[in-house]
């Protein structure tokens, strides 16, 4: 194995992108069921759902904080997602703090959004260029259409909570259409989930294989 500390990074992008995906379907499912009974509000199913949902913020952040910082040891590009991670952790600190029913909740939160965009961004782009050294042709196609895709999506979530934010919620109609987007805006994050949970695991395969070794068992053979 080439680069132990990135295919070990990787790994632990991959498990933190599968608790984002629990997490974003656990919202989903509880939008719906408020939506289709909002009594069900004080039930304690879904407060447990609501809980879940949001304390697993705190390992998938970890996660990927402790995966970039090995990561960098084999690819100094992960650095820069290594200070846009902390700067996300910081921001949802301060979100957290602050509480939802302050003016500044939802600009700690748009601001901790752009900056997880930026850390995905410059994931994709670190694992792009050990697939160029690797001379894998299939992983760096795929990457480069994903950062694409992550940069579109990313945007238009974030545009779409801003807009949310602006919406005022007294009235039933500004309600609805609150909750349309929001769940459009969960719509969009777990189909991120799942393109980088495909791309990370056959990322972590590609770092695993030893093409040295590979080579070397073709001469054996010869």
């Amino acid at each position: 194995m080439q680069y132990p500390n990135a295919w070990r990074g990787v790994r632990k992008f991959y498990i933190a992108e599968l608790l984002g995906l629990i997490a974003n379907a656990a919202s989903i499912l509880l939008l719906i069921l408020l939506r289709v009974n909002p009594e069900l509000a004080q039930s304690g199913f879904v407060i447990g759902l609501g809980l879940a949902a949001i304390l697993l913020v705190i390992p998938v952040l970890l996660l990927i904080t402790v995966g970039v910082f090995q990561s960098q040891k084999d690819e100094p590009l992960f650095r820069k997602a290594r200070l846009a991670i902390l700067l996300s952790l910081g921001l949802t600190v301060l979100a957290f703090s602050v509480g939802n029913k302050s003016p500044f909740y939802k600009v700690f939160d748009l601001l901790g959004d752009a900056a997880n965009l930026c850390c995905v961004l410059y994931l994709i782009k670190g694992i792009l260029l050990l697939a160029h050294r690797l001379k894998n042709a299939a992983i760096r196609k795929t990457g480069e259409g994903l950062y694409g895709l992550i940069l579109i999506a990313g945007s238009a979530g974030i545009l779409l909570n801003l807009v949310v934010a602006l919406i005022p919620k007294t009235g039933s109609a500004g309600s609805v259409v609150s909750m349309i987007l929001t769940g459009l805006i969960l719509i969009l994050a777990v189909l991120e989930s799942v393109l980088l949970l495909v791309f990370f695991r056959r990322s972590a395969l590609m770092l695993q294989e030893n093409p040295e070794a590979k080579r070397d068992t073709q001469k054996a053979k010869n």
